[in-house]
């Protein structure tokens, strides 16, 4: 089997996180990545803040339309490979729940099926939103568009994170136990 890619707009999250109230903000969503709480050593915004969304259409930013949802998370421990836009992440503690992490060495358990993309660059230790559910919405973060890594082959239908060296990739749920999304076609 191959590792590959597949393009963003064949991808769907579903947001195994802990449940919480979705909060109302008084910005445009394309500031989600803003640098006042975006990477970020002191949190901006409570802890597991969940904010959702409809992505939106139009051919100069691609994506598709549909809902989505982001969470404020913290980078526990990073891989030697810095996190930034698209990188897959799971937990990282087992006593902070809110902590994630790209690096297979420090994941407590990629098999939980809680899945977070990173929207920017995030330091360790560093606070920041996380798209933990929903299509991928390009329309208000562009450094999500294009293709997502792949680990082995992923066709078309569930998927998880891929298991043990490979924690920022996507992969067939078959070799996790657990499922973190739903993608449209096979990668290539």
């Amino acid at each position: 089997m191959a590792d590959g890619t597949i393009d963003s707009e064949l991808i769907y999250f579903i947001d195994n996180w802990p449940s919480g109230p979705i909060t109302e903000v008084d910005w445009p969503m394309n500031q989600l990545v803003s640098s006042t709480w975006q990477n970020v050593i002191t949190p901006y915004f409570p802890i597991g803040t969940r904010v959702s969304g409809m992505n939106e259409y139009d051919a100069s930013h691609g994506g598709v339309p549909g809902p989505f949802t982001c969470m404020y998370l913290q980078v526990g421990t990073q891989d030697a490979t810095p996190i930034a836009a698209k990188t897959v992440c799971v937990h990282d503690s087992a006593t902070l729940w809110y902590q994630v992490t790209n690096d297979p060495d420090s994941c407590i358990d990629a098999t939980s099926g809680c899945c977070a993309i990173a929207l920017s660059a995030v330091t360790d230790a560093y606070f920041g939103f996380f798209l933990v559910g929903g299509v991928v919405p390009e329309f208000y973060v562009s450094g999500l568009g294009g293709n997502f890594a792949t680990k082995n082959d992923v066709i078309a239908g569930p998927f998880g994170t891929g298991a043990g060296t490979a924690v920022t990739t996507l992969a067939l749920p078959t070799t996790l136990k657990s499922t973190c999304g739903y993608t449209l076609s096979n990668d290539s």
